[in-house]
């Protein structure tokens, strides 16, 4: 045989040796990708598992909730979207929350049980889409897991009955969005009005929230700067189209554009700015000190983010650490709940970080890490519900770890048994009570209860509170608070002489001209018909500061009787 014949010979079978190892390739190829996919399903599986269960084990209901809850049901029943029938006044801060949970309500007709679950399905709905934002490597999913249970802020306010998980939900879709732009992106219609609708949707859940968006949405607009402005202002307009509705809404509704806690709390409390930056400063050595591990890792996702020169990722970052600027300055005097304003800051720092690991042995190390923080910390998630979770008390610090409070008082959710009507706490026993008695008008629920969410909601509609904290109060939430020396958020103020029975009889009686005056206004606002033309002049003019000289001259008339102890604290000293 001639040397062609027998490489003739030789090459088909060469050609099946090429082809044997490149089917062999092929093969390891899939097997591996199949091997990463099963560990990346029982990663997930163990993932979602576990984080479920430790947030259950965590649910509760705390009493500010049931503020909220007062008013959806009242809705449902017809009275409107009131807290004291016959009175239009805006108890609640997250609007979008609130319809929801008027919606649940609608269908289930039961609030406790329903809200916890609620607010499981939107926590876990975070997780997923904060998963779809980090998902890089096959344990991507676990160390977010494991990050997220270490945060003691995120994991508290997963439940809790307040809007935490669906601002989770809400910044999770936005980090998701946001994190995969770089400066060379150009950003299109669809993906800017995107951003905008999850902007202003956070804003309708709650309107603080905004600041968490500012920086981010600015650079999207940078990115964007090929479009016509004519363009792009159409689609903010149109994307922002739920919160300017819910301002008009509320200005028409309620009379005014913030919800009344914001000016019990923050806007008329007359509070120094100096107290404010104090209490800042405690409320964020607070969180340092329970929360170590969420505040490194926001720490570190910014770091990572400015030396990766991940421009979007710094953006997201920079509207988190604008709102904790804000909570430093005056957030901090609206809550004494520990870790409540930090809450959805901390979850984005922690989302970021984890996008950031980028090796299996990064990952490995930090996930050992978080075990160990959660193994040592007395509050951490993990032992909450056993003797080994050690709630800090109030001693050194006016805020207070509030889930361990509610669960040692019998509304959280491990505090539930068979026949038990939950939430299971002498304040809403006392409502309960109190629905045998003829009293109709009560100044707070008792007089040694202040909080007005559990009493009041179990009273039932047919009781008028009279909130001296000003929470619920049309009149109090503008006059300036009697003393600092109370919890943050709870700022009492004194009942003007002729207010209880303003209330009793359905007319003006209060004994003071300049409060008389001003009263005479709230009064057109919050109960005459609501498109009566001289109520919509009188919101017109409160809104503009036309009756602001009325609120001073009984600031100063009440110094100068003593109701207000210390002056020192506020700004008309």
């Amino acid at each position: 045989m001639g040397r062609h014949a027998r490489h003739s010979a030789l090459a088909p079978r060469r050609g099946l040796v090429i082809t044997g190892a490149h089917h062999r390739t092929v093969h390891y190829k899939k097997n591996c990708e199949e091997k990463g996919l099963e560990m990346r399903r029982i990663s997930e599986w163990i993932t979602v598992s576990v984080l479920s269960i430790v947030m259950l084990v965590n649910a509760w209901i705390v009493d500010d909730a049931y503020i909220t809850f007062r008013t959806v049901v009242n809705a449902v029943n017809g009275h409107g979207l009131v807290w004291n029938i016959g009175e239009r006044v805006q108890v609640y801060t997250h609007p979008l929350w609130m319809f929801l949970v008027t919606g649940l309500y609608a269908v289930t007709t039961e609030l406790f049980f329903s809200v916890i679950l609620f607010s499981w399905i939107m926590s876990l709905a975070a997780f997923y889409v904060a998963r779809q934002a980090i998902m890089r490597h096959w344990w991507s999913p676990g160390l977010l897991a494991i990050a997220l249970l270490a945060s003691k802020a995120v994991l508290d306010y997963t439940s809790s009955g307040l809007e935490n998980p669906l601002s989770y939900l809400l910044m999770a879709w936005f980090i998701w969005r946001m994190l995969p732009l770089t400066s060379h992106t150009t950003l299109t219609e669809r993906q800017l009005g995107e951003l905008f609708l999850v902007a202003s949707l956070s804003c309708f859940n709650r309107s603080d929230t905004i600041l968490l968006y500012v920086p981010a949405l600015l650079w999207a607009l940078w990115l964007a700067r090929h479009l016509p402005w004519s363009r792009i202002i159409g689609v903010i307009a149109l994307a922002t189209l739920p919160v300017s509705g819910w301002v008009l809404f509320s200005v028409i509704y309620y009379g005014y554009p913030l919800p009344n806690t914001a000016y019990a709390k923050a806007l008329s409390t007359d509070v120094a700015l100096w107290w404010k930056v104090q209490k800042g400063w405690q409320y964020q050595w607070n969180s340092i000190r329970w929360d170590t591990a969420s505040h490194l890792m926001l720490l570190g996702a910014l770091y990572w983010s400015i030396t990766r020169k991940h421009f979007s990722a710094v953006a997201v970052l920079a509207g988190g650490l604008l709102y904790m600027f804000f909570v430093f300055t005056s957030g901090a005097t609206a809550t004494h709940m520990s870790g409540r304003f930090l809450a959805v800051p901390l979850f984005m720092g922690v989302v970021i970080f984890v996008r950031h690991v980028n090796s299996t042995r990064q990952a490995l190390g930090i996930a050992i890490a978080l075990l160990a923080f959660m193994l040592w910390s007395p509050v951490s998630a993990i032992k909450f519900g056993t003797p080994a979770y050690v709630g800090f008390n109030n001693r050194e610090s006016p805020y207070i770890d509030t889930k361990w409070f509610v669960y040692n008082e019998g509304a959280a959710l491990l505090n539930w048994r068979p026949g038990i009507e939950m939430p299971n706490h002498e304040w809403y026993q006392w409502g309960l009570n109190e629905r045998k008695s003829p009293q109709r008008v009560y100044i707070g629920a008792t007089k040694a209860i202040v909080p007005i969410g559990y009493a009041c909601f179990a009273a039932g509609p047919d009781k008028f509170f009279i909130d001296e904290i000003g929470l619920s109060d049309p009149l109090l939430s503008r006059l300036p608070a009697s003393t600092t020396e109370s919890l943050p958020g709870h700022f009492p103020r004194p009942v003007p002489d002729g207010y209880v029975a303003s209330i009793e009889a359905d007319r003006n009686l209060i004994v003071d001209p300049f409060t008389h005056t001003f009263y005479d206004a709230v009064r057109v606002i919050t109960r005459d018909p609501i498109w009566s033309w001289s109520r919509m002049r009188t919101i017109v003019a409160m809104n503009f500061g036309a009756y602001e000289l009325y609120r001073t001259m009984y600031v100063e008339r009440t110094f100068e009787q003593g109701r207000i102890v210390d002056r020192l604290a506020y700004r008309t000293q």
